[in-house]
């Protein structure tokens, strides 16, 4: 994903790729007989890897409580024990597997968010 660039109206959702969408949005969604300008906001998306989404200690934790569970006290003191060392490499291992074989995250993050502010009424 090369540097492309979304709007918002809200601040949350930024599902609009052209700017001129936004702010026509923005102004129709606004009370126009009580403000004078329209704010939507501009940001940079950001690819979205299975490593934004990979927990190690999750992952630990979920087979030292499945070992707990099926095994009971005997398993109690059971602990992966991973340095960190071992617990990157096996990060990496699982992560560039989803990456090659799971499917295509579709979802990306928004970086370097910044506020416009366009004067009403609106000229494009």
């Amino acid at each position: 994903m090369k540097d492309k660039i979304y709007y918002s109206i809200n601040e949350e959702e930024f599902n609009y790729d052209c700017e001129r969408e936004a702010i026509e949005e923005a102004i129709e969604s606004a009370y126009p007989d009580e403000i004078a300008e329209a704010t939507i906001w501009k940001g940079t998306a950001v690819e979205t890897t299975y490593s934004d989404l990979f927990s190690l200690e999750w992952l630990a934790e979920d087979i030292e409580q499945r070992a707990y569970d099926n095994f009971g006290e005997h398993a109690e003191d059971f602990s992966l024990d991973l340095s960190d060392e071992q617990g990157a490499e096996l990060e990496m291992i699982v992560c560039d597997w989803l990456n090659k074989n799971a499917a295509k995250l579709r979802f990306y993050r928004v970086s370097n968010v910044e506020k416009i502010t366009v004067p009403l009424p609106y000229n494009p």
